[in-house]
């Protein structure tokens, strides 16, 4: 076996005959990838690497400057990336224009870029004279995983939505879904999510960020290092919620915030932590879309999981093999598993003694055999038309109860086994859960614009905003949505830099919002009710009242407002009732009312997370500057 850090036997022979290396050094001042690549680096052992460059190049300055370098080959149908230090001297060669310098690395880090078994499929080769640009190796590599073949590159949303034809399992008003992708129930929200990612592919739109492995990532993948990245992903995460109006609360990014976090941490997951950083590179590399399902089932909360009247009721491990686990049960919500590549699976409540075998995590493809998918009623399925429903039939991400029917998962895809403080852990020992609620307060704080300003919009409308009680209104909603936005700035302004140099957002001012968004919400969908009043009722079934001959004329006539034609006044207040009054909209209420859970679970996060040892300090010091008066 191949010590760690020791190149193998195969790859010193790769790179001792002619084969294409991709180089990069990374400044950390920029957070900036200087790449170039070589077909000249020669391997004079496991441990130590050779080549030569010109000395002039900016390559080379960088190198000096931080002696840290990795090298990205392949070998073996695996990326491989060796990384040590890198040592700079230059050789005396008379009066040549180019002064090459020599270079020789000491090997402390090999590792595999592709996640859990990926392949990959096509190797660089050599076309006519190479000239002297570098070879970009990323452009052309693909790698395999489950039979599954993908660019490394931030994908289009053709790619994404190509990704969904499999033969995953989902099944709705009892028939087996064919097709997600063109399903009424789906393919609203199939459609948004393709053009989230086409949002991100588009160079202008600045989503991307040079990973430290030198490869380029969409940024909802970022492990943020200071405040400033931070503000980087928040500008960067913001365009995904404000294209959907914070009402996707299940986007790609959440749970990427969470596998972000988890990598951040070794020292959490052990002897796994391997299988952990597969997973995350392979998903950040792939721009795969992975959701969770980390909820049991509601069946008896009274009692522990293996307390339950069967077990495997929430999902367990049944059997253990020498190349892996089955596990069975189920898990809730499954909010966009259904139109997502890959799931995480987990336990996110407290778990007790004696559930060890429920105390897992593991990431599997949503075509694995066996997992099955039963989809909550669609809000978007028989809607007439986005004008009527805008919100319905665009934005409807599924919820789904998710069966594990002994479901096989390689050892390599698991990353917590049987034990609970891990399985605890990896929520909150990590970054991982302030990391997957800076998205959601990203998002919350895009929803309240957007809730506000359709209030705002109805006054103007209704020419109410002239009103004082109008108006107090209004100004009670901006302070609920100012209120947010300052938390959410607040946590990233003043972050912390944990052990491992990751920026976590404080986590007194994120919980704060977390602990008041069951009735934050609730209060500003009520003072809309009120402003939009009587209104919402007293619009056509459908925009065809408004085109058919026989009824326009009186829709045009009598639905109306001064200075807003039929046709404007009609659209805002459909929206208005998308929000507060349909399916999709009394969903939402639900959704944020125990986004985190019970209410008190999410005000023991903030109770548990404000730091009361300052606030109790202070009463402290005042009682202690006075005390009772002599006799």
């Amino acid at each position: 076996m191949t010590e760690p850090g020791v190149l193998p036997p195969e790859a010193v022979k790769i790179l001792q005959g002619e084969t294409i290396v991709m180089l990069n050094v990374l400044d950390r001042t920029s957070r900036s990838v200087c790449s170039t690549a070589l077909s000249g680096v020669y391997a004079v052992d496991g441990n130590t690497v050779r080549f030569a460059m010109d000395a002039r190049s900016e390559f080379v300055g960088r190198l000096r400057e931080a002696p840290r370098l990795s090298l990205h080959f392949i070998c073996d149908g695996a990326m491989r990336i060796a990384a040590g230090r890198a040592k700079v001297e230059a050789a005396n060669v008379g009066a040549a224009s180019a002064r090459p310098a020599w270079i020789e690395m000491k090997i402390e880090e090999v590792r595999e870029a592709v996640f859990h078994g990926g392949r990959v499929m096509f190797h660089p080769e050599f076309a006519g004279d190479r000239g002297t640009e570098p070879i970009n190796v990323y452009a052309t590599q693909r790698t395999r995983w489950n039979g599954k073949e993908s660019e490394r590159m931030v994908r289009s949303g053709k790619q994404y939505v190509d990704s969904l034809r499999d033969s995953r399992t989902i099944y709705i008003g009892g028939e087996k879904v064919k097709d997600v992708t063109t399903h009424p129930a789906f393919a609203g929200i199939v459609n948004t999510f393709a053009g989230l990612y086409d949002m991100a592919a588009d160079p202008a739109n600045g989503m991307t960020y040079t990973t430290e492995d030198g490869t380029e990532a969409n940024k909802i993948f970022m492990i943020p290092r200071s405040r400033e990245d931070l503000a980087e992903r928040r500008a960067s995460l913001m365009k995904w919620a404000e294209a959907t109006c914070g009402f996707v609360g299940r986007s790609p990014d959440h749970v990427a915030g969470f596998l972000a976090g988890f990598v951040s941490a070794p020292e959490v997951f052990g002897e796994r932590y391997e299988n952990v950083k597969k997973f995350y590179t392979y998903a950040r590399d792939n721009d795969q879309f992975v959701t969770y399902v980390i909820i049991p089932p509601q069946i008896d909360r009274s009692k522990a999981a293996h307390e339950q009247e069967e077990k495997f009721l929430p999902v367990g491990v049944c059997e253990e093999r020498e190349d892996g686990i089955v596990v069975r049960g189920s898990q809730m919500l499954g909010t966009s598993a259904a139109v997502s590549n890959y799931l995480f699976c987990s336990c996110i409540t407290p778990l007790r003694p004696g559930d060890e075998e429920y105390a897992v995590s593991f990431g599997l493809p949503m075509d694995a055999p066996g997992l099955k998918l039963y989809a909550r009623p669609s809000f978007a399925a028989d809607k007439p038309s986005v004008y009527d429903y805008p919100l319905s039939t665009q934005f409807d991400e599924s919820d789904a109860l998710v069966v594990f029917d002994d479901v096989f998962i390689p050892w390599e895809h698991v990353f917590v086994y049987r034990d609970i403080e891990a399985t605890r852990a990896q929520f909150h020992g990590t970054p991982a859960h302030v990391m997957g609620n800076n998205q959601a307060q990203i998002r919350l704080t895009a929803k309240m614009k957007f809730l506000i300003g359709v209030a705002r919009k109805v006054t103007m409308m209704n020419g109410s905003d002239k009103f004082p009680q109008v108006q107090e209104r209004l100004g009670e909603l901006a302070s609920l949505a100012a209120q947010v936005e300052g938390m959410l700035k607040a946590s990233e302004y003043d972050c912390v830099i944990d052990k491992n140099g990751v920026a976590r957002p404080n986590a007194r001012y994120l919980y704060a919002v977390v602990g008041m968004q069951d009735t934050l919400y609730a209060s500003v969908i009520k003072i809309l009710r009120e402003l939009v009043g009587g209104g919402v009722l007293q619009v056509p079934s459908s925009y065809k009242e408004m085109i058919a001959p026989e009824t326009r004329d009186d829709i045009r006539r009598y639905i109306r407002s001064p200075g807003a034609p039929s046709e404007e006044r009609i659209r805002l207040f459909k929206l208005a009732w998308d929000i507060i009054g349909s399916e999709f909209g009394g969903r939402h209420q639900q959704y944020e009312m125990f986004y985190n859970g019970a209410p008190f679970v999410v005000k023991g996060y903030a109770f548990r997370n404000y730091g009361y040892d300052e606030a109790v300090g202070l009463v402290d010091r005042f009682l202690g500057s006075y005390s009772l008066p002599e006799a």
